[in-house]
């Protein structure tokens, strides 16, 4: 089958695809929204309207992705981009709650491995509880990119009086929320709280850099397995 061939049957990327016309809409019905649609995506707006905030702090971040090969050891950009972009927020405090995904394509470029991207993107995007709520398409000549790049924006909020920094980290710090974990009868969800963490992902973020494990392992492990009242009256029973 030659290239010419393969194009016109719709298996690789022109530059048609990135004009904004009937190609684009055809790669955003076909390829885009079956995988990353959801109730705000599926609006097509220019902009993704999202949950209001109230006294929250909106948090804001945005990221490029030029990965090659896009396909590496143990994932892919599409993986990748998503991740990078709910932890930038994580860290900060913020609940993530959307993403914006900007894809630049490079003429040629196979359609099943833009659709593997894309699934890489869905999973990732599952797997966090974020949605990809607004996207742009464009396509740029053989010579001018390689494969796909991602550029990944972010929108989540901060809570009222959190305020997490690696500036605010004090010694001791970790020690506190082992304690919490391993000699206090607390429910895993209410530590990040007590100790000042903010969000549940920030402090499992924290765990996994500097212990190797989350904090439900480390609980496992180590301390107490918080079981229902209920389950408990059955076993004494």
């Amino acid at each position: 089958m030659t290239t010419a061939t393969t194009i016109a049957n719709g298996n690789m990327i022109m530059l048609a695809h990135g004009g904004g016309g009937q190609l684009t809409d055809e790669l955003i019905q076909q390829s885009i929204l079956p995988r990353l649609g959801n109730k705000v995506l599926g609006q097509l707006l220019d902009a993704g309207i999202v949950e209001p905030f109230g006294e929250d702090a909106p948090a804001i971040t945005i990221d490029s992705y030029v990965v090659s090969p896009w396909r590496f050891p143990g994932g892919d950009i599409g993986y990748l981009s998503v991740c990078g972009t709910v932890n930038d927020l994580a860290v900060c405090g913020a609940e993530p709650m959307g993403i914006a995904l900007g894809l630049i394509i490079a003429e040629g470029f196979a359609r099943r491995d833009l659709e593997a991207v894309l699934d890489s993107v869905a999973a990732a995007s599952k797997l966090a509880g974020v949605p990809v709520v607004t996207g742009d398409t464009k396509v740029v000549g053989h010579n001018q990119g390689d494969g796909v790049y991602i550029t990944t924006a972010g929108i989540g909020r901060r809570p009222k009086g959190v305020n997490l920094s690696p500036g605010r980290v004090r010694p001791g710090d970790l020690l506190v929320v082992k304690r919490l974990l391993t000699h206090e009868h607390v429910h895993i969800k209410q530590v990040p709280k007590q100790v000042g963490f903010g969000t549940s992902a920030a402090m499992h973020l924290i765990f996994r850099r500097e212990l190797g494990m989350s904090p439900s392992e480390y609980r496992k492990k180590f301390g107490y397995c918080i079981t229902p009242r209920r389950s408990q009256a059955r076993r004494t029973q």
